[in-house]
C-alpha cells in the first residue's frame, strides 16, 4: 500500500510538472486574490475584480443569497449545420476572446444594465447597456492589455490565466449562485455571438471565392480546395485582416460602439473530415478530424472523436489514427481493417482492449443504472478510483480478477465498427460488409 501510494504521489507530480498545472495556478492566485487551493473559483474572482469598483463608483451589491433566478435555459453559440464528407485545404479561424470581446463592445456589464441613461449601446439581441456608467468592460480591456503584454514577454503561464478568467466572466454573469445574475447579461452575450458568426459567414461567402463548410460559437472553417493557386496561409491571413476591418466598420455604423472584436487565421487543414451523424445523412456536429503535413510527417487532430476521449481503448485510437491516416492518403481501407479484426479475434491486441473508467461515487450509490465499470469495480476487494477492466464473455471484469475470455465481438461491434463506418459511409462502403467472412473462421 505505502509503495502504490508513493507511486501515486510521483504520478501526479509528473503530471503536474508536465502539465505546467503550479505555474499556472500561481499566476490564476495573482489574479484571482485567491489563496492558491481556491483559484479556480471563478464567481469569488468575478466578485474580487468588480466589487471595488462598484463601491468607488457609489454602490453597493445585492447579497449572494438575493440573487435573481429564473428557470428558462440560456441560448449557447451559433453552431452551422455541417455537411458531410471529406474536404481539402480548410482554413480555421477563430475570434479572440469572443465573449470577452463581445462584453468591452457592447458595453454588456451589470452596472450598466441597471442605471440606463440616455446615452446607450444597444447589442443584437435588442438590450440595452449604459454607455458611460458601466465597469466591467474596462476591467476586460486591461486583461485583454495584459495579456498582450504577457504574451510579448513570453510568459504563457500569466497568458493562460487571463485568459481562463476572461472566458470565466459569461459563466458567471449565467449562473445563479452569482450575486450578479441576470439571463438578460448572459443572453445578450450569446446572441450576440450568433448575430458576428452569422454575419462573418455571410461577409465571406459575398467577398471571396470560398466557402464557410462548418462553424461553432467563435470558430470558422473554411473551404479553399485543391485548386488554389496561393499558399492557404496567405489567402487566410489576408482574409482574417480584412474581415476584421470590415466588422469594425459595421458594428460602428450599426450600433455606434467602438468593436474589439478580432478574426484571427490559425491554420490550414491539409485535409478535413466531417462525419455524418450515425445512421442518417446529415453531418454530425462537434465533430472532425484534420490534417495538418509537414514534409513527409501527417499530424492528425481529432475533435469530439473517439480518438479524443479517455473512455476508449488503446486499440481504437490505434484503429482510428492509422485508418485516417490512409483516408487522407487515399490508400485502401479493406484490408487494413479485416487485417486488425484477424489480429484482434486471435488475441494479439489483449493489451490493447482495457477499458479505463474513473468512479465518481461510492460503489453503493450506483442503483438505477450500473455500468461497466461498477460492476467490474464490485468484484474488487478494494478498487481504486480507476477502474481497468476487460469486457468478457461473462460480463465485465477488472484486470486484477480477469479469468473469463474476452468478448472479442464486443470490441468488433463497439470500438471498431462504429470508427471504420464513420468514414466507410462517405465511400458507400460498409464495415460489416468488408468483413463479412471473416469473424466465422473464429467463431467458438
Amino acid at each position: 500500500l505505502a509503495a502504490y501510494n508513493l507511486q501515486d504521489t510521483i504520478l501526479t507530480l509528473e503530471i503536474f510538472e508536465k502539465a505546467k498545472i503550479l505555474p499556472n495556478a500561481i499566476e490564476r492566485t495573482k489574479r484571482s486574490g485567491h489563496l492558491l487551493d481556491r483559484s479556480i473559483g471563478s464567481i469569488a474572482a468575478f466578485d474580487y475584480l468588480y466589487l471595488p469598483h462598484l463601491h468607488r463608483a457609489g454602490y453597493v451589491a445585492k447579497d449572494s443569497l438575493d440573487a435573481a433566478t429564473s428557470t428558462e435555459p440560456l441560448p449557447g453559440g451559433y453552431v452551422i449545420e455541417p455537411t458531410p464528407g471529406l474536404y481539402h485545404n480548410v482554413m480555421v479561424f477563430d475570434f479572440r476572446s469572443l465573449y470577452p470581446s463581445i462584453i468591452a463592445t457592447f458595453k454588456i456589464d451589470p452596472l450598466g444594465y441597471i442605471v440606463k441613461d440616455q446615452n446607450v449601446v444597444k447589442n443584437p439581441s435588442g438590450t440595452q447597456f449604459s454607455r458611460d456608467t458601466t465597469i466591467l468592460p474596462k476591467i476586460i480591456l486591461d486583461l485583454l492589455d495584459a495579456r498582450a503584454a504577457a504574451k510579448k514577454a513570453d510568459n504563457p503561464y500569466l497568458s493562460q490565466a487571463i485568459k481562463i478568467l476572461m472566458n470565466s466572466f459569461y459563466g458567471v454573469l449565467g449562473a445563479q449562485n452569482c450575486r450578479f445574475f441576470s439571463s438578460a447579461l448572459a443572453t445578450s452575450i450569446t446572441k450576440t455571438g450568433q448575430h458576428i458568426l452569422k454575419t462573418m459567414i455571410s461577409y465571406i461567402a459575398d467577398t471571396t471565392v470560398y466557402k464557410v463548410i462548418y462553424g461553432d460559437t467563435d470558430s470558422l472553417f473554411v473551404h479553399a480546395g485543391k485548386t488554389i493557386t496561393e499558399h492557404p496561409d496567405t489567402i487566410g491571413l489576408r482574409i482574417s485582416t480584412a474581415a476584421t476591418e470590415w466588422l469594425s466598420q459595421y458594428i460602428r455604423n450599426t450600433f455606434n460602439t467602438e468593436s474589439h472584436l478580432k478574426l484571427e487565421y490559425q491554420n490550414t487543414f491539409n485535409h478535413f473530415f466531417l462525419p455524418s451523424v450515425r445512421g442518417a445523412t446529415h453531418g454530425s456536429k462537434k465533430h472532425y478530424c484534420g490534417s495538418t503535413i509537414t514534409g513527409s510527417t501527417m499530424e492528425l487532430t481529432f475533435k469530439g472523436m473517439e480518438s479524443a476521449r479517455s473512455d476508449w481503448t488503446d486499440l481504437a485510437k490505434e484503429f482510428q489514427h492509422e485508418l485516417y491516416i490512409r483516408f487522407f492518403r487515399s490508400e485502401p481501407l479493406d484490408n487494413y481493417i479485416c487485417e486488425m479484426v484477424t489480429k484482434l479475434q486471435s488475441g494479439q491486441f489483449d493489451n490493447k482492449l482495457i477499458y479505463k473508467k474513473r468512479l465518481r461515487k461510492d460503489l453503493e450509490e450506483y442503483t438505477a443504472h450500473v455500468p461497466p465499470h461498477v460492476q467490474a469495480a464490485r468484484l474488487l476487494d478494494s478498487p481504486k478510483h480507476i477502474i481497468r477492466y476487460y469486457i468478457t464473455r461473462n460480463g465485465p471484469q477488472p484486470i486484477e480478477k480477469w479469468s473469463s475470455p474476452i468478448d472479442y465481438n464486443h470490441y468488433i461491434d463497439c470500438q471498431l465498427r462504429p470508427i471504420a463506418d464513420s468514414i466507410l459511409e462517405s465511400t458507400g462502403k460498409s464495415f460489416d460488409k468488408i468483413i463479412s467472412g471473416q469473424q466465422d473462421l473464429f467463431e467458438v
